[in-house]
């Protein structure tokens, strides 16, 4: 009898060791699905699926594609999984020039996950007909740049032309208190006869990296869109979304706003006058401090 304690004892003692070993060794972890933002088109969530590359990189360019030829304006887009959705762009000159630099979003409904993107920008001339289209993020951690994507690129012979977009800026500015004050820069757009909405297209982009580096700011909503415009016996009407008036207060924000658009539009010979509506709301209740 005291054989059998001391058996069943010992057969105890084995299986406590062994649920400890079980517990604490590292457990499988299943492999992570890529994820993208669901939609109601299964479709079009399938097409979203199969658009990504399997390697799961953070960022993935589908357009342009490696040599594509790429004209005015440029669209790149594609797929990011970045912090806080932001990401930035710039296109590259063969020797290494940057063209234009900017900051760009994702559609991503939550963290983790991926969101589809659309850029589209415009680009001053460029030396050669060779160059990179580079999407990547900034490091939160250290500025480093990240995810990066180099697509080497061929330019396109384009008919072009050069419009004036008109930004704030405190460095030429200095003291003054004049809040319409307001100052040009250069833009390079597609030749086309509706010049003042290009003109107006390249304004709502906003200022670029360099240009933010030398003072320029804007202070229009991010994401305003025009929804129609048109000029008629030298006056430029021009209707936005209600992006365009969300959350914009105060005297000074709201003459800087109606400054910008007055002079982008008002370099042009065929207008006067410009009028600002939004949509849903009374003409006569727009920028209004």
């Amino acid at each position: 009898m005291k054989y059998i304690k001391y058996i069943v004892a010992a057969f105890i003692l084995i299986i406590a060791v062994g649920v400890v070993a079980f517990l604490q060794a590292p457990q499988a972890v299943p492999d992570t699905d890529i994820i993208v933002p669901g939609n109601t088109d299964d479709g079009e969530d399938q097409a979203a699926s199969d658009a990504l590359d399997p390697s799961g990189a953070n960022i993935q360019v589908t357009s342009p594609d490696k040599n594509d030829a790429i004209g005015l304006p440029l669209t790149i887009k594609g797929f990011a999984r970045v912090f806080e959705n932001q990401f930035a762009y710039r296109v590259k000159d063969a020797d290494g020039t940057v063209l234009t630099e900017g900051s760009a979003m994702s559609d991503a409904a939550d963290s983790g996950v991926f969101g589809a993107f659309t850029i589209v920008a415009n680009y001053p001339a460029p030396k050669g007909t060779k160059g990179t289209v580079e999407v990547f993020e900034y490091s939160a951690k250290d500025g480093s740049e990240v995810n990066k994507v180099s697509v080497p690129v061929t330019f396109a012979a384009v008919s072009s032309q050069n419009v004036s977009v008109f930004f704030e800026n405190a460095k030429e500015s200095g003291s003054s208190m004049d809040c319409a004050l307001v100052y040009p820069v250069t833009r390079r757009v597609a030749k086309t006869e509706a010049i003042g909405r290009a003109a107006l297209d390249e304004l709502l982009r906003g200022v670029d990296v360099t240009e933010e580096k030398n003072g320029f700011t804007t202070s229009i909503n991010r994401g305003s869109m025009i929804k129609a415009f048109d000029i008629k016996n030298g006056t430029a009407t021009v209707r936005f979304n209600d992006i365009f008036e969300a959350g914009v207060a105060g005297s000074c924000r709201v003459t800087a706003i109606r400054s910008q658009i007055e002079s982008t539009l008002k370099q042009f010979p065929t207008v006067k006058r410009v009028v600002i509506e939004v949509e849903g709301m009374p003409t006569d209740e727009v920028l209004q401090p």
